[in-house]
């Protein structure tokens, strides 16, 4: 060990490439440099798959993997990553860094670095602008739909809906004179129907009002 190169010591051995790597680093023998000469097979990988993939197919360190792909001129590979293009560069602070990381493979604190540097304020909700067809859902659904669908925060949807006098149509609206002059007149399953309300919120609002249940007794009375 020590004296010829890793994949060599292996196949002497008849071991596997990693047990001779841990063997070695175990007792802090230094790799030799590689001998081995490159095949025409082993030249095809390199830059077409990541140089990790390049170094445990030909069983050669990934410095020697680096230093080949830097001198046949090729660039790195990353099924993933893809070059900074202006398109890329516009997704900065539109969306958060880990997003846009998602999205481009590069690191997410590489990501925030570039967007420092150019200057771009980080995503945030609130910082969205509403478009017309987003304000146009104000007041129509509900503000947790609206939330959904424009992919702003709820806090945010609401405070734009209160600032327009609207309201979430799926909140309940107060209780009318006719509406409380019917509780107590059936049983609150019946005005509930009637009403359109949830048995809970007429049952809450006639205890609130301290009306009595209705019962058959007291129809007859």
């Amino acid at each position: 060990m020590g004296r010829k190169p890793d994949p060599e010591v292996a196949r002497i051995l008849g071991r596997t490439l990693e047990s001779v790597r841990q063997r070695r680093r175990r007792l802090g023998i230094q790799r030799a440099p590689s001998t081995q000469i490159w095949k025409k097979e082993e030249l095809a990988m390199v830059g077409t798959l990541p140089d990790k993939e390049v170094a445990r197919h030909t069983g050669r360190g990934m410095l020697a993997v680096r230093a080949r792909r830097l001198k046949l001129g090729r660039a790195p590979c990353n099924p993933v990553w893809q070059p900074w293009t202006k398109e890329l560069k516009s997704l900065l602070g539109k969306m958060s860094d880990v997003e846009v990381s998602r999205r481009t493979g590069h690191p997410a604190g590489s990501v925030k670095t570039l967007r420092c540097k150019l200057g771009i304020p980080c995503f945030h909700p609130r910082n969205k602008p509403w478009r017309p067809e987003e304000d146009a859902l104000l007041g129509q659904v509900s503000d947790s739909e609206v939330a959904r669908r424009t992919g702003h925060t709820f806090a945010a949807v609401r405070t734009r809906q209160v600032a327009r006098g609207l309201r979430d149509p799926s909140t309940r609206q107060r209780w009318t004179a006719a509406e409380t002059a019917l509780l107590g007149t059936a049983s609150d399953d019946e005005i509930a129907r009637r009403l359109n309300r949830t048995f809970s919120a007429v049952w809450s609002q006639r205890k609130e009002l301290k009306i009595p249940v209705w019962s058959h007794r007291s129809r007859k009375g």
